[in-house]
């Protein structure tokens, strides 16, 4: 989960440069970042319930 957070910092931390170069690219990279860490963060969750006693 580490990870997904970290690119999704690095992502975030672009340049406007960048961002403006390939502004699609950029936001689909990113949403697929954050939709990835949101499908993780759920699992762990739900990982979580299961194991509480």
């Amino acid at each position: 989960m580490q990870k997904f957070k970290q690119a999704l910092a690095k992502l975030t931390e672009c340049s406007g440069e960048i961002k403006q170069d390939n502004l699609l690219l950029w936001a689909v990279k990113k949403s697929a970042v954050e939709s990835q860490l949101n499908d993780l963060q759920q699992e762990i969750e739900d990982y979580e319930l299961l194991n509480c006693p």
